[in-house]
This record gives structure tokens, sequence and C-alpha cells, in this order.
């Protein structure tokens, strides 16, 4: 996100808008709003529908058989997309 505009703090790094300081519910729309609309940003999409929009912060401490493989497997799906987004992106001195 710091590539594509998002402005972080400098004494810590934190984003300076409080927005960009989001879970994983949140910043994939964040992300997409910093990426949209850069030439550079073009080849590091994401798919427009968050696989995360039915997670929520309070699961963080839900017990583990709360869930199922169904429900979290898109997760873990996602998880690998975007770690391979940022590598591919620090790979071309973007990130």
């Amino acid at each position: 996100m710091i590539a594509f505009g998002m402005k972080p703090r400098p004494a810590d790094g934190a984003p300076e808008n409080r927005e960009d300081k989001a879970h994983v519910d949140k910043v994939w729309v964040r992300y997409e709003a910093y990426r949209s609309g850069q030439v550079q940003g073009v080849q590091y999409g994401l798919p427009s529908s968050s696989p995360f929009d039915d997670w929520k912060v309070s699961q963080r401490y839900a017990p583990e058989n709360h869930f199922d493989r169904a429900r979290v497997e898109p997760h873990h799906t996602a998880a690998h997309q975007v770690n391979a987004l940022i590598k591919s992106a620090e790979t071309a001195g973007l990130g």
C-alpha cells in the first residue's frame, strides 16, 4: 500500500490514516483504493470480492472447533495469494 501512496508515520511506520490500520476484513478494500488508478498497480490486483468479508475480529479468539475447512479454505487461499503478490512486488522493486 505504501508503494501506491499510503503514508506511514515516520516514528513507527504505522499508517497515518486510521482507516488504513485495519484488520483483513477491511484492508482488502483499502488496498484496492490505493492500487486502483496507479499505472504500476495494474498487475497487482486482487479479486474484487474479498474472501474475508465473512471474517470478524472477534473470531481471533473463537475456539478452533467453531470453524470448518469450507469456511477457512477461502481465507487460506487468499492469504497465499496476497503473499505471492507481495513477493512479486518486492522482486519487481515495488515494495
